[in-house]
């Protein structure tokens, strides 16, 4: 049978890359769909040297790195993501065929060690993305969501307690820099909030807390927070919270002060 191709648009280097990374696409080379593959002839030959079990094999080597780590810069999914990947298992979710629906996705394509794609997110952000648009996981509990944020924005900022200046970019709008430090706030019902700080958090009204995240300069800081200071730590300084807040009549003077020096000895605001 000959080769039969219907349009090319894809280079041999692209086309490798997705013979790894893709699983429809490998499985279009291993059919021999050759239509599929947008190649020109003269590349389909040239895959003819390609060994498809060491593909095979070669493929999902890459899915398990993505889980157990063996990656620069990462110790795997599941230690970034704990939790979720315990609420995987119990949803009985095969986890390699997750890696390739993960490789395949729009997200992936913007991680950082994938080629052609310039500076990229992180593959922390990249599963996050991935894994909050798919419903079979955050329709399975209501709080779903909620860990995956956590963990996420728990992973990152750790990340960026280390490296201050990092090679990958942030897409994410969870995350904020006040001039000072990479942080993130979120808002979790009280009975979440109560769970993470492993205590009653009795001196919060309402139904709702503010969680904070935040890269300070050597560990990673969360807990909940007023929001008073969220608003401080927006101002990203003493002294600009000052300038803003001095004569309000929501703030007395002493416990400004005291707050603002908490702050800045914490790391979170500049002087």
């Amino acid at each position: 049978m000959g080769i039969h191709v219907t349009r090319s648009s894809l280079s041999l280097n692209q086309a490798l890359y997705r013979l790894l990374y893709h699983r429809t696409y490998r499985q279009a080379f291993l059919d021999a769909r050759h239509e599929e593959l947008q190649l020109s002839i003269e590349d389909l030959k040239h895959l003819r040297t390609v060994d498809k079990e060491e593909l095979i094999a070669t493929s999902k080597t890459i899915a398990r790195n993505l889980l157990a780590g063996n990656l620069e810069h990462s110790g795997g999914l599941r230690v970034s993501y704990p939790g979720v990947f315990q609420e995987l298992q119990r949803l009985k979710v095969d986890l390699t065929e997750l890696m390739y629906s993960f490789m395949e996705s729009p997200p992936f394509n913007h991680y950082a060690e994938v080629p052609f794609a310039g500076r990229g997110i992180c593959i922390e952000e990249a599963f996050y993305s991935y894994l909050i648009g798919e419903r079979f996981f955050i329709e399975a509990s209501p709080n779903n969501a909620l860990l995956l944020t956590h963990e996420f924005l728990t992973a990152l900022l750790s990340i960026l307690v280390i490296n201050k200046d990092p090679a990958f970019r942030i897409d994410t709008d969870k995350i904020q820099h006040n001039g000072c430090v990479f942080y993130a706030v979120q808002t979790y019902p009280k009975e979440i909030a109560k769970a993470l700080a492993k205590r009653p958090l009795e001196e919060f009204e309402g139904a709702e807390v503010c969680w904070l995240y935040a890269a300070a300069s050597n560990r990673l800081l969360t807990g909940p927070v007023t929001p008073v200071i969220v608003e401080m730590l927006q101002s990203g300084s003493e002294s600009e919270a000052k300038r803003e807040w001095n004569d309000h009549p929501r703030f007395h003077a002493d416990e400004l002060q005291s707050s603002l020096r908490r702050l800045r000895e914490a790391g979170l605001i500049a002087p």
